[in-house]
């Protein structure tokens, strides 16, 4: 009986502690209206909430009866204003909602409790009315309806984060949902309350842990790695083991970790291995089951980083030391040394065993760049991937060198140069600027951190009998210096000591050539440099570096010219420190090629200065200067240095385009100036000029006020002289008014413009406009003429060319050019007459070229006694040239008038007509846009019809290409017309190919909703359309070839267009597409078989035998009155008047024609005939 009676107690203690708990923490939603509103909403006034907890969640020991829920919160909480609520209990076997009106009916769970409930120092408690029987296999839905209006301030129930979309509530202060009948749409969260329920015994057999790093079968792992675990509910400690195979547990054998989630192996791992391992938990005595094994892959041992030298170091000792920093893991190193990228040629993968340096036991080469890797190993791995590094060896001094970089691809240093530590930027790059085809370039960013590059070593620097030489200028911008000294330690910077000169680079144009006589240094250094010490921060070319035994006889430097006439200049020079004994040499010319030892000098001075005397205006020079220390002993010739003779004046005709220079430069013996604080006149090319013009470009600020003067021009006193430009602003920025003034003088200063010939206040419409203007000079003598642009700030451009200046003409060329009636073979051309009319009428020349005729040239047409004439005879779809001049009498002629442009259009064809585009549109063919077939004309030049692949595959359907419109975006609109054709005999038809694809595929695509493509024709030469087809969304063509043909019976014009129309429309559809067409044909229409015979349903007249070979009947001619037999091209080849039966038709050729009927009353029948 006792033993009964401790087994129930027992029993009874189990059912009494029996609860399980599922959450933790102290987390709520306070004021905030993002979190879920779980078991109830206490901020707002009424909520209903339904919550899923899985099964694998709660975890119990089996089926049993919930007897009450606990949830949590602050121990002070208030729920005076959302503690009357009714919850509800149920089994599911959903694992979450759906959707947010997924809810679970009420008639599916049980009411557990109504009533009033209080916080308990941070428990709210639930007694359920009558206990709810949990099953153990389904999942548990609580379901909780808060009725009391009002609230609390704030989320006050503890959550935690549990399953996606695992809760559903909705809540309101005004709606109060009725569970029973919920119509609310609810919010879905993974938030969840903290809860017990109480009844129900846990599973004394722990889950298994949800690992949570490694990663499942994560690779590149450490082989010290970390495992991570997510606590189990119930567990009271963990085991790991780890193998090398799966299910193995050589490494680690179910090792107990204690109650942690977390672990990390004491002992290293193998690189690259994988590994198998089982986290378990358990519960006291009893563990967890069957869980999952995972693997992981450790990682690769690292490379070793390597310590020195530093990378790129240069001038290191020919036994150098490696060092670097240990790998973990590692057992030992591998080093492998080449000459050449990836070589091995000195050492090939040498084990050094376990050291962290390594010193060369052979002496490397002198001035030699070699490659090294060094390799981490341990028994099962090595590193891969490891950087290869370099460093080059101290250089073998020399006695001197030269350099002019040239022989290195661009961005290498020559041997022995080189770029000494991380200051600042230099190397050497392909220019021109200083000579071709590279040179150095050096750059300080930060003046307390310059750049500084070594030069090759030298064994004489302590001599003090050689010198350094070489040529420098600014790169963008000059006014930046360079320090050259030598370097104590050839592999640090800062061991940099000047040779106590600094030097400028004084131009970015002009090269400064700089010599340092004497060069010593102290014992032992034998490394010059340069470096860059700003202070501006530009950057600097260096080049033609040379290091060499001062010679005996040294030559002069500094030359310059000055004093620079038409026909003269003066050379000067500066002394060497020693001068000579026999005075100089010079030598010039009209090139830029340096003269030899042996080139016969132009003359000689025994000062530092020599005239130049006969020398040519307007001409470049180069002059070159030498020291003649004896007969037998003569210096190298300076550098070159570089004028230009001044210009003379010249006589009329003077004529200036501008197009013998290149942009922005003004032509010599011009030259332009600024007056004011805009910009100046210079250069550039114009819309609808021929090559280059005088331009003026605005200034934002400032107002123009710039000179542009013309070279010097003899003009005697009394003659009327007359000036002619054409002149600009801007194309078509009539919102840009521009000013200029048109002035001459005897000088090309703005003070020497003292005679105003022209003022332009306002320029506008971007016309090109040609004006001249007389004018007399009062006195003989030079005159410059100048262009003033005057412009108010921020306008926009004035263009000024060809500038003509001679005597005023007595007989005057005609004005305002204009052509009409153009057709495909003729013109007509009309002109204002000048102001006198010249007395024997005008000369036309006309061309294909645009090559402007001289007063030489052979009009082409003369004898024109009217303001207009025809040209015949021209050539179609070819643009014309013309110029017309009057005759006053056979010896005075006007000068050519402006040129006349115009262009012929094509002519008609007939047919046969083909265009397989296999390379272009075809010849008079069109590519406009915008307008439609049934409405406005196109306008637009945007060619949206283009030649490409058929169907976007290499080879075409027939030919090599096709022409395509790719449609796939809004309001574009083009037309691909076809050239115009001869339809005039009636009998043809027209075909083509057509297909769709996707724009770069080779795919079917559907055509956009409003996308439309048609086939249209105009019988008037474009001026009228008609539909013939339309392709559109209901009706898209195949991604494979279609043929499309159409009789064209009925057509007859002569100037008929045939086109293909693409429009986009409104609606920017997701179809992206090309449409094509090839193969356009137009052709006589063979239809007619050969046993065909046309018959008029009227009179039943018939022809026979059709096709015929010498006679064709008529099966009554009775009614005939005339037969007319015209060709396919439309001509009238045979009348027959009051024909008999038979029609004797053998001289026709072979072919097709038309045999028309005319009756006696008037009618008219055509018939098809075919004459074998």
């Amino acid at each position: 009986m006792k033993k009964h009676l401790l087994t129930y107690l027992l029993f009874l203690g189990t059912l009494m502690s029996a609860q399980i708990t599922l959450g933790s923490g102290t987390t709520s939603g306070g004021a905030s209206t993002s979190v879920a509103t779980v078991p109830w909403s206490t901020y707002y006034g009424y909520s209903y909430a339904q919550q899923i907890l899985l099964k694998s969640d709660i975890n119990a020991a089996g089926a049993g009866n919930i007897t009450g829920l606990r949830f949590y919160l602050g121990a002070s909480a208030s729920l005076t204003n959302s503690n009357d609520v009714v919850v509800y209990l149920g089994q599911t076997s959903k694992t979450s909602f759906s959707s947010t009106t997924d809810w679970i009916p009420t008639s599916a769970m049980t009411q557990v409790y109504s009533g009033t409930v209080t916080n308990n120092a941070g428990i709210v408690e639930i007694t359920l009315s009558s206990p709810f029987a949990y099953d153990n296999v389904n999942n548990l839905v609580i379901a909780v309806d808060e009725n009391k209006s009002g609230d609390n301030g704030g989320e006050l129930f503890y959550t935690y984060t549990s399953g996606t979309n695992k809760t559903l509530y909705y809540r309101s202060d005004s709606t109060n949902p009725n569970p029973a009948s919920i119509t609310q749409t609810g919010t879905r969260s993974a938030t969840q309350s903290v809860v017990t329920l109480l009844g129900l015994a846990p599973n004394p057999v722990p889950a298994c842990p949800s690992v949570t790093a490694p990663t499942a079968a994560a690779t590149g792992v450490s082989v010290l790695p970390t495992i991570t675990w997510n606590a189990v509910s119930g567990a009271t400690g963990y085991r790991l083991s780890v193998g090398t195979t799966s299910g193995g547990t050589d490494v680690i054998n179910n090792v107990d970790l204690g109650n942690v989630t977390t672990y990390t192996l004491a002992s290293s791992l193998q690189f690259n291995t994988q590994y198998y391992y089982t986290v378990s938990s358990y519960n006291g005595a009893i563990p967890s089951a069957a869980c999952s094994e995972r693997t992981f892959t450790t990682g690769n041992i690292s490379c070793p980083a390597v310590t020195a030298p530093a990378a790129a170091a240069v001038g290191l000792p020919v036994t150098p030391t490696i060092t670097w920093t240990a790998s973990a893991g590692a057992t030992g190193y591998k080093i492998s040394v080449g000459t050449t990228a990836g070589g091995t040629d000195v050492l090939n993968n040498v084990d050094l065993g376990n050291v962290t340096s390594y010193t060369f036991a052979s002496a490397l080469m002198n001035g030699t760049k070699y490659y090294y890797i060094v390799n981490a190993y341990s028994p099962l791995a090595t590193s891969s991937g490891c950087t290869e590094r370099n460093f080059t060896t101290v250089c073998t001094p020399v006695t001197a060198f030269s350099e002019n970089f040239d022989t290195v691809t661009a961005g290498s240093w020559p041997n022995c140069w080189a770029k000494v530590g991380a200051n600042g930027s230099a190397y050497t790059q392909a220019s021109t600027a200083i000579s071709a085809p590279n040179n150095m370039y050096i750059y300080t960013t930060v003046v307390s951190s310059p750049a500084v590059v070594s030069m090759p070593p030298v064994s004489t620097l302590q001599l003090g009998t050689y010198r350094l030489k070489f040529k420098m200028r600014g790169n963008f911008t000059a006014g930046d210096k360079i320090d050259v000294g030598y370097l104590t330690n050839p592999s640090d910077a800062s061991t940099f000591v000047s040779f106590g000169t600094t030097y400028t680079a004084n131009s970015i144009t002009v090269v400064d050539n700089y010599t340092i006589n004497n060069v010593t240094a102290p014992a032992g250094v034998t490394t010059m440099a340069f470096k860059h010490i700003g202070p501006s921060g530009y950057s600097i070319l260096i080049d033609d570096v040379v290091y060499e035994l001062m010679p005996s006889c040294v030559e002069p430097s500094a030359v310059t010219v000055s004093a620079i006439g038409a026909n003269n200049a003066t050379v000067a020079w500066t002394a060497p420190l020693s001068a000579p004994g026999n005075g100089y040499e010079f030598y010039y010319s009209t090139t830029n090629t340096a003269p030899t030892a042996s080139t016969t000098a132009s003359g000689t001075s025994s000062t530092t200065s020599a005239p130049l005397s006969g020398l040519t205006s307007s001409t470049t020079y180069y002059v070159w200067v030498r020291s003649v220390c004896s007969t037998a002993d003569k210096s190298v010739w300076t550098t070159a240095a570089m004028f230009t003779t001044a210009c003379t004046a010249v006589g009329v005709p003077y004529t200036l385009n501008f197009d013998s220079v290149t942009t922005p430069a003004l032509p010599v013996c011009t030259s332009a100036v600024n007056s004011g604080s805009g910009n100046v006149w210079n250069t550039s090319t114009a819309t609808g000029f021929t090559g280059n013009v005088l331009n003026y470009t605005y200034n934002s600020s400032n107002a123009a006020n710039t000179w542009f003067f013309t070279q010097g021009i003899n003009l005697t006193a009394g003659v009327s002289y007359r000036i002619k430009y054409k002149y600009s602003n801007a194309t078509g920025t009539t919102q840009y008014p521009e000013k200029m003034k048109v002035s001459y003088g005897t000088s090309a200063t703005v003070a020497g413009m003292t005679n105003l010939l022209k003022d332009y206040p306002v320029i506008t419409g971007g016309v090109i406009t040609s004006d001249f203007v007389d004018f007399t000079p009062a006195s003989t003598g030079t005159y410059y003429f100048g262009f003033n642009a005057y412009s108010a700030a921020n306008m926009n451009r004035i263009y000024v060319d060809d500038i003509n200046i001679d005597v005023t003409p007595t007989c005057f060329e005609p004005t305002a050019l204009v052509s009409s009636n153009i057709t495909a073979t003729s013109a007509d051309i009309a002109w204002t007459a000048p102001a006198t009319a010249p007395a024997n009428g005008y000369e036309i020349y006309y061309s294909t070229t645009n090559t402007a005729p001289v007063s030489a040239t052979v009009p082409t047409v003369t004898g024109i006694t009217g303001t207009s004439q025809a040209l015949n005879t021209l050539s179609s779809a070819t643009t014309y040239y013309v110029w017309v001049r009057s005759k006053c009498s056979s010896a005075d002629m006007s000068s050519w008038s402006n040129v006349l442009t115009f262009s012929t259009p094509c002519a008609s064809v007939v047919p046969t007509y083909t265009n397989d585009f296999a390379t272009t549109a075809g010849a008079c063919t069109s590519n406009v846009s915008g307008g439609s077939p049934t409405g406005a004309a196109p306008t637009g030049t945007t060619a949206y019809w283009v030649q490409n692949n058929w169907l976007n595959a290499p080879v075409t359907n027939s030919g090599t290409g096709s022409m395509r419109m790719n449609l796939y975006s809004v309001n574009r609109a083009g037309w691909l017309k076809m050239a115009p054709l001869n339809l005039s005999a009636g009998v043809y038809r027209v075909k083509f190919d057509y297909a769709v694809t996707t724009y770069s595929g080779t795919a079917a695509s559907a055509m956009g909703s409003d996308d439309v493509v048609q086939f249209v024709v105009s019988q008037d030469g474009g001026n009228t359309w008609t539909v013939l087809q339309t392709w559109n969304a209901a009706n898209a063509p195949s991604n494979t070839s279609n043929t499309f043909s159409l009789d064209l019976t009925g057509y007859t014009g002569a100037n008929t267009i045939f086109a293909f129309y693409g429009n986009d429309g409104t609606v920017d559809d997701t179809e992206d597409y090309n449409f094509y067409i090839d193969n356009f044909v137009v052709e006589v229409n063979n239809v007619l078989a050969a046993n065909e015979v046309k018959a008029n349903a009227n009179t039943g007249i018939k022809l026979y035998p059709n096709p015929f070979t010498e006679v064709l009947n008529i099966s009554d001619a009775s009614n005939v009155k005339n037969v007319l037999v015209t060709d396919i091209a439309g001509r009238l080849i045979k009348t027959i008047a009051n024909p008999g039966k038979e029609l004797h038709l053998g001289e026709l050729k072979q072919g097709m024609y038309l045999v028309t009927l005319e009756m006696k009353d008037g009618s008219r029948q055509t018939i098809k005939a075919i004459k074998k």
